[in-house]
């Protein structure tokens, strides 16, 4: 076995892979309760988190300095505790995180 046979584990400790050449498992992912990415879970070998029967979207307990206060595992922008208006908004009209154009381009670099 190689080092380039060996995946490295997402740096927020959830345990995933991390993915691709990224240090984490998904843009998400802000620890060991969540929250992931839709595909994140379908990744690791899983079903997506939206099927039938899955649990919902749960806020963590804790978020780590710089990221978003919603929880949705992305930076926080500027001056602001959020990385977006659309996140706060969609989470208390959806339940769950969303986020607009430039949000998804900032996170995605």
């Amino acid at each position: 076995m190689t080092d380039s046979d060996v995946t490295a584990c997402c740096e927020r400790g959830c345990g995933r892979p991390q993915f691709d050449r990224f240090p984490t498992c998904c843009t998400r992912c802000v620890g060991p309760d969540g929250p992931h990415s839709l595909d994140c879970n379908f990744k690791c070998g899983g079903g997506f988190e939206d099927a039938p029967g899955a649990a919902p979207w749960v806020r963590p307990l804790s978020v780590p300095n710089g990221f978003c206060v919603e929880g949705c595992g992305r930076k926080k922008v500027g001056g602001f505790d959020t990385c977006c208006k659309s996140c706060p908004f969609l989470i208390k009209q959806n339940g769950r995180p969303g986020h607009d154009c430039i949000c998804d381009i900032h996170d995605n670099g």
